[in-house]
């Protein structure tokens, strides 16, 4: 239905089981995805026959995108696709051009091609016949883009099975423009994270990538990454150039108390390159203690505006205790955890307390990224309708996220020794706690 302000409507369309309806950045169009029959008992709706159709803004049907049937034959193996467009979404930086991904291997990761995923392009509404762009070629699986403009874009490809993974610099409509790797590194190395591209809004009212004019030659993007380092996550934010690759640490989270992130982009200007001086930028900022707050972060001075004031969200939790502990299981692997004491605890006095522990289990293909240390000591503690710390208030010790890793290196699936490393994690959790003196029994 379209349905007017002043509370008209107009049916647009034929009864289906509608998906999602997606307007263009111009407003123009609207690209509609729904599954239809035959259904089926074995695999979920996801997978059941899929249209994905074109209209005008005003319900006239323009073509068909396509029409997939149902995927019951998608192979048992990570990396595994459906057959046919997938993926099919609007290029936010022009009015109404579409792009999608199409796989060269059947959908079966199992088979070796070159290439094995192609992005192609494609207008709304194509003149005299053209035929779809190709953007780029992947050896690897898709895994999204990140648009800017006509001279760049960002194409991401990853392979799980060796967590490799991949960024791409293109140039969308600039064909005398070779593609090249900006990042190659595994997924699993939380420490060599570069971080993501920050995104800027534009006059239609998406978001691309955003660029920042620094009065030269070379083209600046800003890098937000969580920042993990052994001693926890330290969140930045970089001012890139993509040209050369070199990059300028302009903001950083104060590591000995605090833990701060980067929440967004503040700018005035719309469209058009950001000057450095006039960088606007939301901030969070919080500690063991202290709830979140935000502030405005304003070049060029870097000054520090709090617009936030929010209350203790549990004033009785005020001052529980929290500390990120390091521990070793037995075969060497390097593991953490954050142990709660509830408010007021004295171990001289109190002695053992009850304990919950909270975790579950990852995968990794390497002992060194499964003992890389992941969140901050700093965090604020924060307390859910369902989270294990409400037991804090009766008086328990709470292990929460006790790190699992379940490593298979090389050819060697992980899955192969599942329960024997699943087993000597909660052993090493268990005696690390007992070696602290506050463990007295285990309820979960």
């Amino acid at each position: 239905m379209l349905v007017s302000l002043d509370g008209t409507v107009k049916p647009m369309g034929p009864p289906a089981v509608y998906t999602s309806i997606d307007p263009s950045p111009d407003d123009k169009y609207l690209m509609l995805s729904s599954i239809h029959r035959p259904y089926s008992y074995i695999v979920p709706c996801g997978r059941f026959p899929k249209r994905v159709e074109l209209w005008t803004a005003d319900g006239k049907f323009i073509r068909e995108l396509c029409d997939l049937p149902l995927a019951e034959d998608i192979p048992i193996a990570t990396s595994s696709v459906r057959k046919g467009k997938r993926s099919i979404y609007w290029r936010p930086d022009k009015p109404s051009t579409l792009y999608w991904v199409e796989t060269q291997d059947g959908g079966d990761a199992k088979v070796e091609v070159s290439p094995r995923d192609i992005v192609y392009m494609e207008n709304a509404e194509p003149i005299n016949g053209e035929q779809p762009e190709i953007l780029h070629k992947l050896d690897l699986r898709y895994g999204g883009i990140s648009w800017c403009d006509e001279s760049l874009a960002l194409v991401y490809e990853s392979w799980y099975k060796t967590r490799k993974t991949r960024t791409w610099v293109v140039a969308p409509d600039k064909k005398d423009v070779s593609p090249c790797i900006l990042f190659d590194r595994s997924s699993e190395d939380v420490y060599s994270d570069p971080g993501s591209p920050m995104l800027r809004r534009t006059a239609m009212g998406t978001y691309v990538i955003a660029k920042v004019n620094k009065q030269d030659e070379s083209t600046y993007l800003l890098l937000n990454g969580m920042g993990a380092t052994p001693e926890g996550n330290v969140p930045f934010l970089d001012l890139f150039d993509i040209n050369t690759g070199s990059k300028e640490r302009i903001w950083e989270s104060d590591k000995e108390k605090y833990f701060e992130t980067v929440v967004a982009l503040m700018s005035d200007k719309i469209d058009g390159d950001l000057p450095l001086d006039q960088l606007k930028i939301l901030t969070s900022k919080e500690s063991k203690t202290e709830n979140t707050q935000y502030y405005l972060q304003i070049w060029p001075e870097k000054k520090q505006v709090q617009i936030t004031n929010f209350p203790h969200p549990y004033p009785q939790l005020a001052s529980l205790y929290k500390e990120m502990i390091r521990y070793q299981r037995k075969d060497g692997v390097q593991l953490t955890a954050k142990l709660y004491l509830p408010p007021g605890y004295d171990q001289s006095k109190d002695g053992p307390l009850p304990c919950l522990v909270w975790s579950y289990p990852g995968e990794f293909k390497s002992k060194d990224a499964a003992g890389q240390v992941r969140g901050s000591p700093n965090e604020f503690s924060g307390i859910g309708a369902t989270s294990p710390l409400l037991w804090l208030a009766r008086g328990f010790a709470i292990l929460s996220g006790p790190t699992i890793p379940i490593v298979g290196e090389g050819d060697v699936e992980a899955n192969d020794s599942y329960v024997e490393q699943l087993v000597t994690s909660a052993e090493a959790a268990v005696e690390e706690v007992v070696r602290r003196g506050v463990w007295s029994i285990l309820i979960k």
